[in-house]
């Protein structure tokens, strides 16, 4: 029901690229993730069965204090899973369509890439490459609030 994670996306999730950094071990990339939070376990493993993806992790609470409870996240960064997800969720969002429209094409430009050469390696990617995947890391950026900024509605 695409509809119905559009809604819990829209309200409990979050919608992003992530920009892992090039060290000595790894090379860097840009990734696109999905992920909702709660403390709902079950209803979060629901969504996992139901839509054949992601991964369920948890966030232990302080035990300092009783009232805080532990968090769970379903979350979702297979490009092909992002990518289906997304597509279908897409016009039944409200709040996060903008971000969920740049992160399709995002999603689009990278999945036409080819990073394997004949021999099983990666091939490093212009800088050109880079540079759109960045542009498209910004776009998405700018459309997330920052936390403890002040926002005025009117």
């Amino acid at each position: 029901n695409y509809q119905g994670l559009a809604w819990v996306l829209d309200c409990e999730g979050s919608i992003y690229i992530k920009k892992r950094k090039r060290t000595k071990t790894a090379r860097g990339d840009y990734q696109a993730c999905i992920q909702i939070s709660m403390c709902d376990k079950i209803f979060l493993i629901k969504m996992q069965k139901e839509f054949k993806c992601g991964l369920i992790n948890i966030n232990h609470r302080s035990k300092n204090n009783l009232k805080h409870r532990d968090i769970y996240g379903w979350l979702i960064q297979r490009h092909e899973d992002v990518e289906k997800i997304l597509k279908n969720v897409y016009p039944y969002l409200i709040i996060k369509k903008k971000k969920a429209e740049i992160i399709i094409k995002f999603l689009k430009f990278r999945g036409g890439l080819k990073r394997k050469n004949t021999k099983g390696r990666y091939e490093k990617f212009p800088k050109s490459i880079w540079n759109k995947y960045e542009n498209y890391f910004q776009q998405v950026r700018k459309l997330t609030p920052i936390p403890n900024q002040r926002r005025h509605y009117g």
